[in-house]
């Protein structure tokens, strides 16, 4: 398997849409992705290289930017974030924090019941705020699938931004689970 530099270079300049030869559009089919995940690595994976170190590390490059990818197309808000990317309309986490006041309450009392369950070591408590976590990510899924397809992209930063509140909040549940176990 030989790959020149040009095309490995045209390779790594692909955003994942393009790596995995489908239509930037939020609703992907996944099982087709994994798919075209497992052919990509499989071509281009470093252990193809054989003695040339050249080759390995460039193919290791490669097989890193496939995974990359990868992950940001398994992952609805990385996807979303990249599709925002791509329509030159980004969103940066870091910086634009500013949701609805509404959700600001719903943040405050969503760590307060995080709080209460964590003093009264109540795994059983953690579990069910975690249910809830996850029943509004899917409904925000859906919200921002629906404001993709109506090109309303003020909804889907939205959506986006109440996204990663929310998966923040179950990494964090998770950890407190773990430390009560």
């Amino acid at each position: 398997m030989i790959i020149t530099t040009e095309e490995l270079k045209q390779l790594l300049r692909y955003n994942a849409f393009e790596l995995f030869n489908i239509e930037p559009k939020f609703n992907i089919d996944l099982t087709l992705i994994r798919q075209t995940y497992l052919a990509l690595q499989k071509k281009y994976h470093p252990d193809n290289a054989k003695n040339n170190e050249v080759l390995k590390s460039n193919l290791l490059m490669l097989s890193a930017h496939i995974n990359d990818s990868f992950n940001v197309l398994q992952n609805p808000l990385d996807r979303s974030l990249k599709l925002l990317e791509i329509m030159n309309n980004p969103l940066d986490l870091n910086t634009d924090t500013i949701l609805p006041p509404s959700f600001l309450i719903t943040q405050i009392e969503l760590n307060e019941q995080i709080e209460d369950a964590v003093k009264c070591k109540s795994i059983a408590m953690l579990e069910q705020i975690e249910t809830l976590v996850k029943e509004q990510e899917a409904i925000l899924i859906k919200q921002i699938e629906h404001n993709f397809t109506t090109l309303n992209l003020n909804e889907v930063k939205n959506n986006i931004k109440q996204l990663a509140f929310y998966q923040k909040v179950e990494a964090m549940l998770n950890a407190n689970i773990m430390n009560l176990i």
